[in-house]
């Protein structure tokens, strides 16, 4: 079961990879040539589509990293996944205007930190 998740996510992500890269070389390559003709809110769609765009290339290749990570033997470690958080939060903090954030202690575990860094991206 925990090799046919990876073959499926490899073979999903693969598949997806030039489809979600042409509409992201599009966005920004009409971005780069525009020289006013788009109006603002036009030039903020380009801009959502392009950034959109990079985030599924970029959930693509978490996915193609999670694929090789299942074929890999566990590696685990004892990591305090608070830190984790706390890099994850100091990261979304600067851009989350007006979020508030309750952060509480983890205990430590026995982890892949790997796996757990995907699962906690910073």
């Amino acid at each position: 079961m925990h090799s046919e998740l990876g073959e499926f996510s490899y073979t999903v992500s693969h598949d997806l990879r030039g489809p979600l890269a042409m509409p992201a070389r599009l966005a920004s390559r009409l971005l780069e040539l525009d020289q006013g003709a788009l109006s603002e809110t036009s030039r903020q769609y380009v801009e959502l589509i392009a950034r959109s765009s990079q985030e599924s290339f970029e959930l693509v290749a978490d996915l193609l990293n999670f694929a090789r990570l299942v074929h890999q033997a566990l590696e685990t470690q004892r990591v305090d996944p608070g830190e984790i958080v706390a890099a994850v939060h100091a990261e979304l903090s600067q851009t989350s205007l007006g979020v508030r954030w309750t952060l509480k202690s983890l205990p430590q575990c026995d982890a892949d930190y790997s796996l757990l860094r995907l699962v906690l991206p910073i």
